[in-house]
């Protein structure tokens, strides 16, 4: 650290930035999850996973009866609504409940009530999107899992420690504290101007941009040393960080559905931009998800935090804190569990890997199972 900066740390002027950026933070938290919190009527609507594979098994014209019964007997485990077992297993449902259903499901009630050819063909319709879509899905899905398997199978290479920049504790949560206070009210304030002349779904990728861009910015005037960090590694992490996200995940999400009754669900807004959207749309937003945010996410959480923290408090500390962060800031307070968990396994495999290249793969990987099964849940 430069002698410069240890004065700055040690002045007044040091603390008062730094508890205004804090203060800045927290409220911008609080204005992420409160303008989220109970605004059911702009949540992203997604086709249950339920509905679709019904809707499928009844109406699909390239199943066997043995195939039907069994995707009937999946949709009957994931659905939680009695009433909506009862539409799943043919039974007739009460009119008012049905005024209240999906527009599928609601399809699939009136059908039931009375039978007519105009309904069949756009219930069989929906089972052809569905089928298009699992396709979809279960390619996509393979090739992730063919490729966490392939990594147990290439070269093995000695690893090293992770590279730590030179800065204390402070001025690192610091450096992340004005990056994201600048980029999410600077960004609530572009975006406001953006909107008039631009739209919404352009918006996000050029927000996306000039927030990436500005925190790489950041990270390299605080002497990040990026190529440093892309150290080669041994590839089996990579395997073993995909698995332990699967199996993290899995035992967050049962143990909060058990707690609250139900499973979380998403509510992230971004969500609202592909309702409907063109598969082109689809195309970029797996760009984003996929490959560029997984490099500038892990650059700040585990290049910059968990490399700067370690060196004065220690891995697990570090790990720890730069994984709180990760979850907060998504603004997802059902998913912020999860988020917290795979934060978690990101920060131990860049510390056991000692590479930038392995948590960005294992975060990369992660973001397409995500995508892959929204493909199948997107109307």
């Amino acid at each position: 650290m430069s002698e410069s900066y240890q004065k700055f740390r040690g002045s007044i002027a040091f603390k008062f930035i730094f508890l205004w950026l804090t203060l800045a933070f927290v409220g911008g938290l609080y204005l992420r999850f409160s303008s989220r919190g109970g605004e059911t009527s702009h949540s992203p609507q997604v086709v249950h996973m339920a509905e679709r594979l019904i809707v499928v098994a009844q109406y699909s014209d390239n199943l066997t009866d043995d195939t039907r019964a069994k995707l009937q007997e999946v949709a009957l485990q994931i659905e939680q609504d009695e009433d909506l077992k009862a539409l799943i297993k043919g039974e007739l449902v009460d009119s008012v409940v049905i005024e209240e259903l999906s527009s599928t499901y609601r399809l699939m009630a009136r059908q039931i009530m009375e039978e007519k050819p105009e309904r069949t063909e756009r219930l069989k319709e929906i089972a052809r999107e569905g089928e298009r879509r699992f396709s979809i899905t279960a390619g996509l899905l393979s090739l992730v899992a063919v490729f966490c398997l392939g990594t147990f199978f290439l070269p093995k290479r000695e690893t090293s420690e992770p590279v730590s920049p030179q800065i204390d504790p402070a001025g690192a949560i610091g450096l992340f504290l004005l990056w994201d206070v600048s980029g999410f009210f600077g960004g609530g304030i572009l975006a406001g101007f953006l909107r008039q002349v631009l739209d919404p779904f352009l918006m996000v990728f050029v927000l996306q941009a000039i927030v990436y861009g500005w925190m790489f910015y950041l990270l390299t005037k605080a002497g990040l040393p990026v190529r440093e960090l892309f150290k080669p590694f041994r590839w089996s992490w990579v395997g073993k960080g995909y698995l332990l996200c699967l199996g993290s995940v899995f035992v967050v999400n049962v143990s909060m559905a058990k707690l609250l009754g139900e499973s979380p669900q998403s509510e992230n807004p971004v969500l609202k931009l592909f309702l409907d959207a063109a598969a082109w749309k689809f195309g970029f937003l797996g760009l984003l998800v996929v490959f560029v945010g997984p490099v500038f996410e892990e650059l700040m959480f585990r290049g910059w935090l968990v490399g700067s923290l370690r060196e004065k408090w220690g891995d697990t500390a570090a790990i720890v804190v730069s994984s709180a962060l990760f979850a907060v800031i998504h603004g997802d307070l059902p998913g912020m569990p999860a988020l917290f968990a795979l934060g978690l396994v990101f920060g131990w495999v860049y510390r056991r890997s000692g590479s930038l290249w392995a948590s960005i793969l294992v975060h990369g990987m992660w973001n397409a199972t995500t995508f892959s099964l929204l493909i199948s849940v997107m109307p």
